[in-house]
């Protein structure tokens, strides 16, 4: 699966907004997150602390996935590349022969 080929319109991880860090206690939460946030806590019967918590988790898991993807693509691509050139310089050598 290929992320983001081409397109230029396409977010990077937290690019639009920050991670949420449960740490950070003078961290405030966008007015709408905030809102997402309490109705879910109540909906569930957590503290938003703990959901944000859950939610920051989940965040950085993501994160730590697409950068494993862009970094595994990126190293097909240069395995490919090597072949690619590998295989070029027998082409050459077999038509020195002829």
């Amino acid at each position: 699966m290929r992320i983001n080929t081409g397109e230029i319109d396409n977010l990077q991880p937290a690019e639009s907004y920050t991670v949420y860090h449960s740490r950070d206690v003078l961290g405030n939460l966008p007015e709408e997150q905030a809102l997402i946030i309490t109705r879910s806590a109540k909906w569930v019967g957590v503290s938003d602390d703990y959901l944000c918590g859950v939610v920051e988790r989940f965040e950085r898991r993501l994160q730590r996935w697409y950068y494993k993807e862009r970094r595994r693509e990126r190293d097909e691509e240069d395995d490919s590349e090597a072949f690619m050139c590998k295989n070029s310089g027998r082409q050459e050598r077999m038509t020195r022969l002829d």
